[in-house]
């Protein structure tokens, strides 16, 4: 089938600031007090210590990616992830309310900004300098979250004014991308699958280990997802998502903890479809 007709490309941009900034007189004073090299070291300055405000936006921006890695598939280098059909409504629904989310804490950062900034004149002590905080005004256009869908071209899509020869040879380059990428995409979500599966059948091999619900929230949380994310309609891995779903479905969390027998056979079958996995994908 052609991904062309099943998916589209999609972007994630996020920017924040970090409130970090090179403290050259500190840097000075540490490499000298070393008698090392002026380049020996680099003391960056967090002029919001002790304040959670700006780390809370930060730390929502790196799980926002986190996210958008899992309800997405890699196509290029520059960032751009492939979003197949049947995800598109999910992240939609997703993506608004990241944003909001996130439109929310940085307009409580900037309305606490003054206060935050003269809290810091004690909390940095003489490593505070009042010129190092942008105004508010200019601050507010550091911080940005925005995600765009493009089409998907068709391979061989050059719109361009060219000899036949020259066309034919960037037709080929794009397919042989293309295909490069299409399995790029496909070997990631084996991968998923894969680590998934390991992880759980080396937590029943354990005689003695530590369950928690997150383990087997995964497993199926995954399941879900690779039947969205299958953007080649790939039977075997389609099938393989089956048997882990079936592995699943007779057992629970705490049956695991508790049943020695239980976890013996959910280990049988996770080991099962390990072998069936070897060789597809990067298994």
């Amino acid at each position: 089938m052609s991904i062309s007709n099943s998916a589209v490309l999609v972007e994630l941009n996020i920017s924040a600031w970090t409130g970090r900034k090179l403290d050259r007189k500190v840097t000075a004073e540490v490499t000298n007090g070393k008698s090392a090299n002026r380049d020996a070291a680099r003391v960056n300055k967090n002029l919001f210590a002790g304040s959670d405000r700006l780390a809370e936006i930060n730390n929502y921006a790196s799980a926002a990616r986190q996210e958008y890695y899992a309800m997405t598939l890699p196509w290029s280098t520059s960032g751009t992830r492939l979003l197949p059909f049947k995800q598109i409504f999910d992240f939609k629904d997703w993506a608004g309310q990241k944003e909001t989310e996130y439109g929310t804490l940085v307009d409580t950062f900037l309305q606490e900004y003054s206060t935050l900034i003269s809290a810091q004149a004690f909390r940095l002590g003489s490593m505070f300098d009042a010129k190092e905080y942008p105004p508010a005004d200019e601050l507010v256009h550091r911080f940005r979250f925005s995600t765009i869908l493009l089409p998907m071209p068709e391979a061989g899509d050059f719109r361009i004014d060219a000899e036949a020869e020259l066309k034919a040879e960037l037709e080929e380059q794009y397919r042989v991308a293309f295909e490069e990428r299409t399995k790029a995409a496909m070997d990631d979500l084996w991968d998923r699958l894969y680590t998934t599966v390991s992880h759980l059948r080396d937590k029943c091999a354990m005689e003695k280990t530590i369950f928690r619900e997150s383990t087997m929230e995964n497993a199926l949380e995954l399941c879900g997802i690779l039947t969205r994310l299958n953007v080649t309609n790939d039977p075997e891995l389609e099938a393989r998502r089956r048997e882990l779903e079936k592995a699943l479905a007779g057992t629970s969390i705490n049956s695991l903890r508790g049943d020695e027998e239980n976890r013996k056979e959910t280990k049988t079958k996770l080991d099962n479809l390990l072998s069936k996995m070897k060789g597809v994908g990067l298994c």
